[in-house]
């Protein structure tokens, strides 16, 4: 019984070589698209194999067979197959971006910026140019990732992400009053972004508003009190100080506490390793 079931199934996979041997390679693509749209990658993989290998100009095979070995946690193979994909094919920027992924993985912030690069150059976006502003502000280019966050502003205006990327590089570019603004933006909208309300003190102190920068410290505190950035920039501001001698101590004492319990990091729920 057992051999007959696997002549069974050899008979069947041949049939559907057959069927494809008549089919364009284009058609095959598209067919293979169905099927790892309904998880069916081993069946999606031989589609796409079969097209590439009928009509090598059928590139954009390549590419998704790396979209199927990334689902497959094949990796590094997955890699290859997107490497192949050339700018004669429609499928060259999803691609770079793919690749931009994995430099990025692997630490290599310069390969990854110029795959991003490749992809927003053919499918220009607000997110995308976003995407290239980061890595460039990884590698302090803050010319090139302020041209990039003003091309992502074209389209995303209002986007909170976006107004904490400008305060990124205003803060890391000196330019405090900006900072400052950037992050008062997102207060706006969510008043309880405690990073924000931090790093809206850290412009402040800048500033040499040392007083607006205590209030807004102390407004972290109120729902955060383990706060160590906050903790440490109000024992700096109110070292010298007589009169705050006693919540000097006590966050002092907040920092020991944590230093013996630091907090656990989450983990996020169905998120696997590799």
């Amino acid at each position: 019984m057992l051999m007959r079931k696997l002549s069974v199934a050899a008979a069947l996979m041949l049939c559907a070589t057959l069927v494809w041997a008549e089919e364009s390679a284009w058609t095959l693509l598209d067919q293979g698209i169905k099927e790892m749209r309904k998880g069916r990658l081993d069946r999606a993989e031989r589609l796409f194999d079969a097209a590439i290998r009928r009509d090598a100009r059928c590139e954009d095979a390549n590419y998704y067979l790396g979209l199927v070995s990334e689902k497959k946690r094949l990796h590094r193979k997955a890699e290859e197959y997107f490497g192949k994909v050339t700018d004669k094919s429609p499928t060259h920027a999803l691609a770079a971006e793919r690749l931009g992924q994995f430099a990025l993985r692997k630490g290599d912030k310069e390969k990854a910026l110029q795959h991003f690069q490749v992809y927003v150059k053919d499918r220009p976006s607000g997110l995308g140019h976003m995407q290239v502003a980061t890595v460039q502000l990884d590698l302090k280019k803050y010319k090139e990732a302020e041209l990039s966050l003003a091309e992502a502003k074209k389209t995303l205006r209002g986007n909170l992400d976006l107004a904490e990327m400008h305060g990124r590089l205003y803060l890391e570019t000196e330019r405090f009053k900006e900072a400052l603004e950037a992050y008062r933006a997102i207060l706006e909208k969510i008043p309880i972004d405690n990073r924000a309300r931090f790093l809206c003190g850290n412009c402040l102190e800048r500033l040499d508003r040392a007083d607006e920068a205590k209030r807004e410290y102390r407004r972290v505190l109120e729902s955060d009190p383990y706060h160590s950035l906050t903790l440490r920039a109000l024992i700096r501001l109110y070292e010298g100080d007589r009169s705050r001698s006693s919540e000097v101590a006590e966050y002092r004492k907040r920092l020991k506490a944590l230093a013996k319990n630091p907090p656990k990091v989450r983990r996020v729920a169905g998120k696997k390793n590799g």
